[in-house]
């Protein structure tokens, strides 16, 4: 007991922190409806034309190394590439600084990891293809 009276929980409850989203919780129902209502061939197919209009982008850049096989039998909605001479925290931390565009870091390349799924858009790819242009040396 701490000098409040209070006392950690005797078991793993006491590495938890904060409160709960509620709100979360409250629409996945909905969330999964919708999702069902849509299909999963159509949720799939999108992802997949997302990812092959990213790919052909990114191999039209001079200056940027595509990581991931081209022929989607070999890859998935994941596209990695690098940005040839930059460190990736670079381009990373600035497409987040400047537009809340999350990418993943994949060390192994110095480069980053793009996941292009059912909430992803063509203008996005395009806006994504712009700021990383700008740092192409």
């Amino acid at each position: 007991t701490d000098d409040d009276g209070l006392m950690p929980s005797p078991n793993a409850q006491r590495f938890e922190y904060g409160t709960r989203d509620f709100g979360r919780y409250g629409g996945i129902a909905a969330l999964i409806d919708w999702h069902e209502a849509l299909g999963i061939e159509a949720a799939q197919s999108w992802s997949r034309q997302l990812a092959e209009y990213l790919r052909s982008r990114l191999g039209e850049c001079q200056g940027i190394t595509l990581h991931t096989p081209l022929d989607w039998s070999d890859a998935s909605a994941l596209t990695t590439f690098s940005v040839d001479g930059v460190p990736a925290h670079e381009y990373i931390g600035g497409v987040w600084q400047s537009h809340k565009m999350r990418l993943r870091g994949v060390h192994e390349v110095n480069g980053a990891r793009v996941s292009t799924t059912l909430f992803n858009t063509v203008a996005e790819i395009d806006l994504l293809i712009e700021l990383l242009q700008s740092y192409i040396r």
